[in-house]
C-alpha cells in the first residue's frame, strides 16, 4: 500500500526540504541583516547599504534570466544532466559577467558617494560568485534537497556569528558588507560539495550549442519579463 504512494511522499518531503532551505536562509537574511545591521549601521549607512542592494537587484533578472525553470523542467524531462548543466553554466557565468561590468560601470559613472560606490562594487562580486548556484535546482529535480537544507542551519550560524564579531568589534559598513559575499561562497561551496558526494562531477558537464541556443532563447524571455516586473 505504501509503495503506491511512494513517489508522492518522495515529492512532498523534497517539497518540505526545499521549504525549509528558503526558509532558513530568508529568516537569517531578516533577523541577522534588516533588524540588528540596519540598527547597528543607523539611517545614513543603512541607506547607503540598501541602495547597493537595491542596484544589484535590478541587474539579478539578467543574471539569472529565469533559468530556475528552465534547468528544473529539462534535468526531468530529458534526463541528460551533464548536458543541461553545462549548457546553464556558460548562460550564467556570460550573464552574471556582462551584469558584473554593465553595474559597475553604471557605478562608476552616477554613483558618487565613495562608501556606496564600494559597496556596489563589492556585492557585485556576488554575480560571479553564485555562477554555479543552479546546482541547487538539480537537488530539486532529483529531489535531493535534503542534503542541502539540512546544512543550511549551519550556514546561517556560521554567518550570523560572523556579523556579530563584526558588529561587536564595530567595523566599517565597507568590511561588513564583505560578509554578503562569504555566505555566497559558502552556499554554493556546499553545493558543489554536496552535488560531488552524491556521485556527480561539474567536470562532466557538457555544454551543447544547440541546447545553448534553446536555453539562452528561452531564458532570454524570462529575464526581460522579470526585469519588466
Amino acid at each position: 500500500m505504501f509503495k503506491k504512494y511512494e513517489k508522492f511522499f518522495r515529492l512532498m518531503e523534497n517539497f518540505f526540504y526545499n521549504f525549509f532551505y528558503r526558509l532558513v536562509n530568508a529568516l537569517g537574511q531578516l533577523i541577522v541583516v534588516s533588524i540588528w545591521l540596519a540598527d547597528y549601521l543607523g539611517p545614513e549607512q543603512n541607506g547607503k547599504l540598501n541602495f547597493a542592494f537595491t542596484m544589484i537587484s535590478l541587474f539579478t533578472p539578467i543574471a539569472t534570466m529565469g533559468l530556475n525553470e528552465i534547468v528544473i523542467r529539462e534535468l526531468v524531462r530529458t534526463g541528460k544532466d551533464n548536458i543541461v548543466l553545462g549548457s546553464t553554466f556558460v548562460i550564467k557565468a556570460v550573464s552574471a559577467s556582462i551584469c558584473f561590468f554593465a553595474i559597475n560601470f553604471f557605478n562608476f559613472i552616477f554613483v558618487k558617494d565613495p562608501i556606496t560606490s564600494k559597496c556596489i562594487l563589492i556585492l557585485s562580486f556576488g554575480f560571479l560568485i553564485q555562477i554555479t548556484d543552479f546546482i541547487v535546482y538539480w537537488f530539486q529535480a532529483k529531489m535531493k534537497m535534503k542534503h542541502a537544507a539540512v546544512l543550511m542551519p549551519f550556514v546561517a550560524l556560521i554567518i550570523a556569528g560572523i556579523r556579530i564579531y563584526m558588529i561587536a568589534s564595530n567595523f566599517p559598513i565597507d568590511i561588513i558588507v564583505y560578509s554578503f559575499l562569504a555566505e555566497y561562497f559558502l552556499v554554493i561551496s556546499i553545493n558543489i560539495i554536496i552535488y560531488k558526494f552524491l556521485d556527480s562531477e561539474i567536470s562532466k558537464w557538457k555544454p551543447n550549442f544547440e541546447t545553448l541556443n534553446h536555453y539562452r532563447l528561452e531564458a532570454g524571455r524570462f529575464g526581460l519579463a522579470a526585469e519588466a516586473a
